[in-house]
């Protein structure tokens, strides 16, 4: 079973303290407690809108 486990991605590395790191805390149960059917997929979610290329 593949799991799917978006991570916030922010602009400054300081904004990292501010947030709540539910997706950390989701894949260390997933690794230790879910078996070994289980792989874990992170993916990037970005708040704000990339700048668009000219």
């Amino acid at each position: 079973m593949a799991v799917v486990v978006p991570e916030v991605v922010e602009s400054h590395w300081y904004h990292y303290l501010l947030h709540n790191h539910t997706s950390s805390i989701l894949k260390w149960l997933l690794l230790f407690r879910g078996g070994k059917g289980i792989v874990i997929v992170n993916t990037p979610f970005y708040l704000y809108d990339a700048p668009k290329a000219a």
